[in-house]
C-alpha cells in the first residue's frame, strides 16, 4: 500500500495564527516571551512555528539551549510575514471603515502619574469618538518592552536614551522647574542662586537622572550643587504634594507642577537658570507596518498637544491661569 503525505496545515492549525506566532518569536527571540504576548502556551507557539516549517518545507528558526536565531529563509519569510499581516489588518480596517467607524483593540502604556493625569483624558475622548475601538491601558513606571509585551504604543517621558529599535514621535516638551511652598520659603528663606540650595531640605524623583546632584545652566555657565535630600520617591504626585505641603524644595517637570503653581500652592525658584527639560514621546514598533488604528491613535494624541513638540504646554497653562493653550 502506498501512502501519500499532502503538504498543508497540521490539524487545528490556522496559517495566519501560525504566521503571527512566528513573527512574535522572530521579534522577541524567545518562545516563552512570544507566548506571553500572544496569550498562548510556549508549547502551542512552538507547534505553530513547526506547522509553518512543515508547510514551507524548510527550517525557519535555529534553536539551541541558549539562544534562538532565524535561518536565512526564516529572515526572508519574517519580512514577508510582517508585511502580509499588516496588509491584512489594514484591509480589514479599511473594509470596516466603509460602513462603520474604525474598530479593533489597542494595547498602550504610559507612566503612572502622566498616564492618569494627562493621557487618560485623551484616551477617553478617543474612545468616545471611535466607540468600536477598545483599549487596554497599562500605567506603569517601568520601561515597557513593546514587542515582548505586545503593546501597540507607549507614551514615554525621557531626556535621552530612547530605544533605537522603536520609532519615537515627540509630542511636547516639559521643562524642569524648581519650586517650593510659600510657607516653607517663609520659614527657611528663598535661595537666590543654585549654591544656596545646599542649605535647604530637598525632594527629588528617582525616575530620571536626578539624585542629590542638581545641575543648572545660564548662558554658557554650568553649576552643579549637591543638595540634601529629605525625600525621594518614584511617585511624582507624592513628591509634588509633599512640596506643596511645605516639606521642602523640589525639582520636577512642569507637567507635574502646573496645577500647584497655577493655584499658588507652589512658587518657582531660580527662574533665570535652566534645570533642563524632558521630552514627551509616542513610541511604536515600526512606521512601515503600522496598523491604521495605531496611526489613528498616534495622530489623535499628537493633536491634543496643539503647540507642537518643541513647546511646553504645561508652562503655558501656568501663564494662562490653568487653561489649555491654543495655537
Amino acid at each position: 500500500m502506498q501512502c501519500f503525505l499532502i503538504a498543508g496545515n497540521a490539524p487545528g492549525m490556522d496559517t495566519l495564527t501560525s504566521m503571527r506566532a512566528f513573527a512574535r518569536v522572530a521579534e522577541t527571540k524567545n518562545f516563552t516571551r512570544a507566548a506571553k504576548g500572544l496569550k498562548l502556551s510556549p508549547a502551542m507557539v512552538t507547534k505553530h512555528v513547526q506547522n509553518l516549517e512543515q508547510r514551507i518545507g524548510t527550517r525557519l528558526v535555529n534553536r539551541s539551549t541558549r539562544q534562538l536565531s532565524l535561518t536565512e529563509a526564516g529572515a526572508a519569510y519574517y519580512e514577508r510575514c510582517v508585511q502580509l499581516l499588516a496588509d491584512i489588518e489594514d484591509a480589514e480596517e479599511a473594509a470596516g471603515s466603509l460602513g462603520a467607524l474604525p474598530r479593533g483593540h489597542l494595547r498602550i502604556s504610559a507612566p503612572m502619574f502622566f498616564g492618569v493625569a494627562e493621557v487618560r483624558p485623551i484616551i477617553q475622548e478617543f474612545m468616545r469618538k471611535y466607540p468600536d475601538i477598545s483599549v487596554d491601558f497599562l500605567v506603569s513606571n517601568r520601561n515597557i518592552d513593546l514587542i515582548e509585551e505586545g503593546r501597540d504604543l507607549a507614551v514615554r517621558i525621557a531626556a535621552q536614551g530612547l530605544p533605537p529599535s522603536l520609532i519615537a514621535r515627540r509630542l511636547a516638551t516639559s521643562r524642569l522647574m524648581v519650586s517650593a511652598a510659600p510657607g516653607y520659603l517663609k520659614r527657611a528663606g528663598v535661595p537666590r542662586a543654585p549654591a544656596e540650595l545646599a542649605g535647604h531640605r530637598c525632594l527629588a524623583p528617582n525616575l530620571f537622572r536626578w539624585n542629590d546632584d542638581w545641575t543648572f545652566r545660564r548662558g554658557g555657565r554650568t553649576e552643579t550643587v549637591k543638595v540634601s535630600l529629605c525625600l525621594q520617591s518614584n511617585n511624582n504626585e507624592l513628591l509634588s504634594e509633599a512640596a506643596a505641603d511645605g516639606v521642602g524644595i523640589t525639582i520636577h517637570p512642569s507637567f507635574n507642577l502646573w496645577r500647584h503653581l497655577a493655584s499658588g500652592r507652589l512658587v518657582t525658584l531660580l527662574d533665570d537658570w535652566s534645570a533642563g527639560e524632558v521630552g514627551i514621546f509616542a513610541l511604536y514598533p515600526s512606521r512601515k507596518f503600522l496598523p491604521a488604528k495605531t496611526r489613528l491613535l498616534i495622530d489623535f494624541i499628537a493633536a491634543a498637544f496643539p503647540l507642537g513638540p518643541a513647546h511646553d504646554p504645561w508652562f503655558e497653562r501656568i501663564r494662562a491661569g490653568g487653561k489649555w493653550p491654543r495655537r
